[in-house]
């Protein structure tokens, strides 16, 4: 979580909205996104954690639906 631009405690307070929701995922990629402006590799694999999902499963999420960014946006 060393490359993330923000905290990891903000991260743990975002997934403690949604301790013992399991149908969450989406809306904790959601967030997670609002808090970093993309999905970095090292956020996806702490939300699969805590889900208690495979990496891949959240990754094909991350990947399926276009709203979700796996790499920072440019700048112009």
């Amino acid at each position: 979580m060393e490359n993330c631009c923000c905290g990891e405690s903000k991260l743990s307070g975002i997934l403690a909205r949604y301790q013992g929701q399991d149908g969450a995922l989406i809306k904790a990629l959601q967030d997670a996104q609002g808090l970093y402006g993309y999905l970095p590799e090292e956020v996806l694999a702490r939300i699969a954690d805590y889900f208690d999902h495979p990496y891949s499963q959240v990754y094909g999420v991350a990947t399926f639906y276009a709203q979700f960014r796996l790499k920072p946006r440019g700048e112009n």
